[in-house]
């Protein structure tokens, strides 16, 4: 597996490094006109439907149809209603807080975090504009790679220290010993 994710990421640094415009917009459409093909050749391709699949379809429809005739008591009513109102409120709520938190950023209310907010995006807009858009997709493709800390995870690492390293050799105990027996 980390093997497989290791080709995968060099491949995509390849790819984005050597694509020129009229590739990316290429590869651009193609991604955006692809789900909607295999959707397409995914409904065609299905044809009959199978007895069992049939019977899901009938079964969800019965379902749907019980869902439609059910009978509350008003009081029963009246306590979904007000339990819905309650979660409404708290989500509004919660937006509200987050609402207020982008005004203090955007509006200079908060000098510390809107001072990194604007710093970063002219960072961003800087680079972007400096250094090439592969490039970049290059170098956010290799630090999202190497910063996963699950990569080689299940291999089983001796050291605790380097547990979520990529360098993690360690397949034989002869070789764990060669490999960790100077760290530890």
């Amino acid at each position: 597996m980390p093997l497989c994710s290791l080709f995968s990421c060099v491949l995509l640094n390849i790819l984005f490094l050597t694509l020129s415009e009229g590739a990316w917009v290429t590869l651009l459409l193609l991604a955006v006109s692809a789900p909607a093909v295999l959707g397409y050749l995914g409904n065609r391709c299905q044809g009959t439907s199978s007895e069992m699949e049939v019977q899901k379809k009938k079964h969800f429809a019965v379902q749907r149809r019980d869902l439609q005739t059910v009978h509350m008591s008003k009081q029963e009513a009246m306590l979904e209603v007000k339990d819905m109102l309650k979660r409404i409120d708290e989500l509004l709520t919660l937006a509200c807080v987050y609402a207020e938190s982008v005004y203090k950023v955007l509006y200079w209310e908060s000098h510390a975090m809107s001072s990194m907010f604007y710093g970063s995006v002219l960072t961003a807009v800087c680079l972007l504009y400096m250094v090439p858009v592969g490039l970049s997709l290059s170098v956010l493709n290799s630090a999202l790679f190497l910063w996963n800390r699950n990569f080689c995870r299940d291999q089983g690492c001796p050291n605790p220290v380097l547990e979520g390293c990529c360098l993690c050799l360690c397949r034989t105990p002869a070789l764990q010993e060669r490999v960790w027996a100077p760290l530890l």
